[in-house]
């Protein structure tokens, strides 16, 4: 996923669904002829909450705050 690949699915989208992207690599580096590095960024708060990254494989869950992670766990009926 490219910004620019981003903008335009959002831009189709606008007024119909809501749009969220995991574009990684191309936004930490998107010079030409520049190899890109292999880097991964996760949000880990916003506004003073804490989000949390969840999976149907437990180990790649990611919270700061583990009271959180365990509540929405439980809403979603993952595995603790």
């Amino acid at each position: 996923m490219t910004l620019a690949k981003a903008i335009h699915i959002y831009q189709h989208f606008a007024g119909k669904a809501s749009t969220s992207f995991g574009i990684g690599t191309q936004l930490t580096c998107d010079l030409p002829n520049v190899k890109t590095l292999n880097v991964v960024i996760k949000l880990t708060s916003c506004q003073g909450k804490p989000v949390a990254k969840i999976s149907d494989e437990p180990n790649k869950a990611i919270c700061k705050d583990e009271a959180h992670l365990s509540a929405l766990k439980a809403a979603f009926d993952l595995s603790p």
